[in-house]
């Protein structure tokens, strides 16, 4: 009977240790923001494209502060493959006084390599 309690303790806690290496890329980004970081987005997001690195750093230069939360995430992962959806809250304080938010359903599709899981792409859809 402990052989099975043991073994099953193994499987919840490899299953524990995927869950939180796959939530990482997600927590990272917030910080990214909320730090006005391209570096450290760019390390949780290598695909970034030029054109999307250039609207991050114009972003980041206008403002005073940013808040990121990713709320409600659900997970599917298939094979090397993980897409995150969840409830992108975002607040912006420009560096003039305005104060910009935006909820937005957020789609994060993430590829498992030899370092961890990272970002591939992410989208955003205006909520209904």
């Amino acid at each position: 009977m402990s052989g099975h309690i043991s073994k099953r303790k193994q499987i919840d806690l490899s299953f524990l240790e995927f869950v939180e290496q796959l939530g990482r890329p997600q927590r990272q980004v917030e910080p990214a923001h909320e730090q006005r970081d391209v570096n450290a987005l760019k390390a949780v997001w290598p695909g970034l494209s030029r054109s999307q690195q250039s609207a991050v750093e114009a972003e980041f230069a206008n403002a005073r502060s940013i808040t990121v939360e990713l709320a409600s995430p659900r997970i599917e992962v298939t094979g090397q493959t993980a897409v995150v959806t969840a409830v992108r809250h975002y607040s912006l304080n420009t560096r003039d006084g305005q104060q910009l938010r935006s909820d937005t359903s957020t789609t994060l599709t993430l590829r498992h390599a030899s370092g961890g899981w990272a970002i591939e792409s992410v989208s955003h859809r205006p909520l209904r």
